[in-house]
This record gives C-alpha cells, structure tokens and sequence, in this order.
C-alpha cells in the first residue's frame, strides 16, 4: 500500500509538537492550531477564523492543559471542546481530538466523520454521539484486533498513533461509496 498523500508533511508537523511538547507559547500554539485547521478538516469556520483561534489559543495555554494531557482518561479533549463551546466557539470533537492527538498521538484517537463510521461498522459505536471516551473503546479495540503489539506501541511516543489513523482512513476510503450509504 502506497503512503497516504501528505503523509511525511503530517509526521514533520507531529515531529513539531514533539521537538517542543510545551503548549504555554501562544504564538507556537496559534502557528499549530492554524495548521491544523489548513490541513484537516476541523470545521472551524473560515469567517472569523482569527477569534477563534485566538479563544482556542487562550484555553489551550491556560496552566494545566500539558499536564492533563497525560492523566489517565480521555476527559481532556470533552474539556477542550466544553471549553471552547463556553468561549463562543462551536462544538469542535474533531479540532480538539486532533490537536491533543498531536500531543500525544498514540493515547488520543482522531474523532472524526470516517473514523467513526469506520468504528460503528466495525464495533458498533454510535455514530457521532460525542462520546470520546466510548470512540476510544471501540478504536482500542479496533487496534487490539488488527494492529500486532498495539499495546506495546500504544505506551511509546512516536508515530504509530498517526499510521493507525492513516490506516484507519485507508480502510474508510477503499469503501467510502458503501460507508457513506450507511451515514446518518
């Protein structure tokens, strides 16, 4: 199988977040959250892109936010995404997902439309129920059937949490036609 396009251009900026794992820097957070939103699919809305980010910036280097990261749970990214509704954002699953992906690439999953519709075929999880923690259960076993030593690779920081996804992906896309018949 052929790399997924953009695939070394994701790992570089991966390899950002890891070089300088601090989120406090509201400039380097900006400089990641805008790339985020070019590069994915975030649904941050392109009017008035600058105010979000700004409010996005500012939870996102409150004290605390890199401890969190590594307390065991996935309650990070509901707070995030609370946190953002709270500051006049929208309800942001997929940003915040991605971005606390980033972080820590192998604890923290990307929620979003194909991953899930990927998760509900295979292990039943509620499409687009805004349940992370119930998203998490179904990938981890998802990754516990199909990936050799995932538990192993799931405890390291490095790049496996982004192949899974890519992986992930690849199997959404080779049938996205007959996915997107089974979408809400």
């Amino acid at each position: 199988m052929a790399k997924p396009e953009g695939i070394e251009k994701e790992k570089n900026f991966l390899q950002s977040f890891i070089d300088i794992p601090i989120n406090t820097d509201p400039e380097l957070v900006r400089e990641r959250v805008r790339w985020l939103s070019s590069y994915f699919t975030t649904r941050i809305s392109r009017k008035g892109i600058d105010s979000e980010q700004d409010k996005i910036v500012k939870i996102i280097t409150l004290p605390g936010f890199d401890a969190k990261l590594d307390i065991d749970g996935y309650g990070l990214v509901d707070e995030l995404v609370n946190d953002m509704e709270k500051s006049g954002t929208k309800r942001h699953f997929s940003f915040a997902s991605k971005y606390c992906h980033h972080c820590r690439p192998n604890k923290y999953p990307i929620y979003d439309r194909l991953n899930m519709c990927v998760m509900n075929i295979f292990y039943g999880y509620k499409f687009d129920s805004k349940d992370y923690a119930g998203f998490v259960k179904c990938y981890e076993m998802f990754c516990d059937e199909y990936i050799d030593g995932y538990g192993r690779q799931k405890e390291q920081h490095a790049y496996e949490g982004l192949y899974i996804d890519k992986y992930i992906q690849a199997i959404g896309s080779d049938s996205e036609s007959e996915l997107r018949k089974l979408l809400p």
